[in-house]
Order: C-alpha cells, then sequence, then structure tokens
C-alpha cells in the first residue's frame, strides 16, 4: 500500500513541480524536492504506534469471560496461534522467547514444551478463574518480553488486569532518538487518533510529492549542465552514480542501525540528503550551461574542420 500510495502520488507531484520549477528555476525546485524530503526523514523517525492503554482488541492475548461457562476465552490477535503453526505468535525453541515460555507456556498451551511438536495446534483456548489468576500474577512478575496481554470481565480481581511486556512494538525507550516519537505521539497521534497504518499512509503521500519531483529536477537539471555531444556519456555516468547510491545507501543504514538503532539509521538518510542539498547549492548552473554551449561548439567546429580537411592522394 506504501508503494503503491508512494507512485500514484508522485506522477501528478513531478508535473506540479514541472510548473514550479518554470517560476523559480530548476535548481530552486530541485533544492525544495530535497528539503522536504529531509523533513520526511525526520518525521519518519516518529513513527510509533499508539499504546495499548485500554484498547483490549490490540492486545496480542485478550482473554474474555464468558457467563455460561464461567471461563475466560482466548483470542489472539489476527486469530494467530500461540505456538507451534505457521504464523504463530510464540517460537517454540528461539532463544528470544526462552523467558517467556518459562513464565506463561502453561497458561497459553494444552502441553509440555518438551511435548509439543512443531506444527502442532497446542493454544488453549480457555481458561478457569484460578488459572487466570495464576496468569495475572505471572503478568505481574514478568514483563521482560514482547506480548501483551488483557482481561475482560469476570471475577474483580481479574478484570482489567493488562499488561504490556518490555519488549512491546508500543514500547519505545532505549535510544538515543526514542524522545522524539514519544514526544509526536503523544502530543499528535495520540491526541488526533492516528495510528500506525494511517501514519504510514502519510508518509507515502509526502514521499510521493517529492521522491518523482526530486528525480524529475535532478535529471532536468544535470542535462542543462551536459554538452549535447556527450549526452551519452554523462548520462552512462548519472546511472553508474545511482547504482553506486543504492549501494552506499543501504549500506550506511545498516552500519547505523547495527551501532545504534533503526531510527538512528533513518536518520543517516537525512545526513545524506542534506549533503546532495548542500552540493547542489554550489552549483553554478548558469556557468555550467555557458560551459556545456562552448564544449558542443568545440566540438561542432571539430567536426567541420574534419569534414573540410581532403583525404590524401595515392601520389602522395
Amino acid at each position: 500500500a506504501l508503494l503503491l500510495t508512494v507512485n500514484i502520488v508522485a506522477v501528478p507531484m513531478s508535473l506540479v513541480f514541472g510548473k514550479l520549477a518554470d517560476r523559480i528555476g530548476t535548481k530552486e525546485a530541485l533544492m525544495t524536492a530535497l528539503v522536504i524530503y529531509c523533513g520526511v526523514a525526520i518525521a519518519a523517525v516518529s513513527f510509533a504506534p499508539l499504546e495499548l492503554a485500554d484498547d483490549h482488541a490490540r492486545y496480542d492475548f485478550q482473554y474474555d469471560w464468558n457467563e455460561d461457562t464461567q471461563e475466560y476465552e482466548l483470542t489472539s490477535l489476527y486469530n494467530r496461534q500461540v505456538c507451534c503453526e505457521s504464523g504463530n505468535w510464540v517460537s517454540l525453541a528461539g532463544e528470544g522467547d526462552e523467558e517467556f515460555r518459562d513464565a506463561f507456556w502453561d497458561f497459553l498451551t494444552t502441553k509440555s514444551v518438551s511435548s509439543t511438536n512443531k506444527g502442532e495446534q497446542v493454544t488453549r483456548l480457555t481458561l478457569p478463574a484460578e488459572q487466570a489468576r495464576g496468569l495475572v500474577a505471572a503478568m505481574n512478575n514478568m514483563s521482560d518480553h514482547r506480548f501483551s496481554f488483557s482481561f475482560e470481565g469476570g471475577p474483580e480481581d481479574i478484570a482489567g488486569q493488562r499488561s504490556v511486556g518490555n519488549g512491546h512494538p508500543t514500547i519505545i525507550e532505549g535510544g538515543y532518538a526514542d524522545w522524539w516519537p514519544n514526544t509526536i505521539r503523544d502530543n499528535i497521534w495520540a491526541p488526533f487518533g492516528i495510528g500506525v497504518n494511517i501514519q504510514w499512509i502519510i508518509l507515502g503521500l509526502v514521499v510521493g510529492c517529492v521522491m518523482g519531483a526530486a528525480g524529475a529536477q535532478s535529471r532536468s537539471m544535470f542535462s542543462k549542465l551536459i554538452p549535447e555531444s556527450r549526452t551519452t556519456e554523462f548520462f552512462g555516468f548519472f546511472g553508474f552514480i545511482g547504482k553506486a547510491a543504492a549501494v552506499i545507501g543501504p549500506l550506511l543504514y545498516a552500519i547505523a542501525s547495527d551501532a545504534f538503532d533503526s531510527r538512528i539509521a533513518v536518520l543517516t538518510v537525512t545526513i545524506v540528503i542534506l549533503a546532495g542539498t548542500l552540493i547542489t547549492s554550489k552549483v553554478d548552473l548558469e556557468a555550467g550551461m555557458i560551459a556545456a554551449d562552448a564544449e558542443d561548439e568545440r566540438s561542432r567546429q571539430e567536426a567541420i574542420l574534419s569534414a573540410n580537411q581532403e583525404p590524401p592522394t595515392s601520389d602522395e
């Protein structure tokens, strides 16, 4: 959906920036697009899922009290099994979920870890009140995991009990840039109810506005700076630089992500774009066009001289 949104918006916005370039100049239109791109990268760092709070339906494991059976019935987010089928929540042997399995396995499944086979349906779909109390106690004692629990209805000491693990996507802490998404979430995303899906759609719209424009204006500006007689040569070099950037960008992201986290890695994109904007600002477009025209004139004169030279005769 994000890529589709980007491409749908990119086409008309390329035309809009083309009109803008006619009014303020190609270089200025390109720099405008690059500055907006920087803002987009900074804004992308602020994207964050809304806190779960009392939204029972957004918890990974949702327990609802059934008055008829006097038991809690489990509904998992996206209807995924706890373990051990395709698309399950908890890994059967992964080290990352080991502590979670030790603390919660008996409440969530019908078999022990050692007797469970991969691909087997072992999710415990109902939970009596006494076992629910045990699960609540485990929730309060162990939070070093990536899941969330919520109880609705039932006995007063269980109803409304909720727990979110420290590794859950809604918990944003520990990174150098985490203050930024937390600030934006508290002051913009949460007050206006803008969930992470809408955040990504907004990103797609804004990226689409500048992606096509930046690409079109950069080629337009480049075409003005190169001699017509050497277009193939220069655009070949232009394409090579583009391929190199496609390697350098992800490499910088990977290095920053490994050294820090993904949010800092996204900010490295801003640094690259800012560097490009600074270099673009130093380009003297008029001088470049004059130099390109001079090169074309020189090439034409050489061609005329070459055409006027008579080939040597056999006697000579």
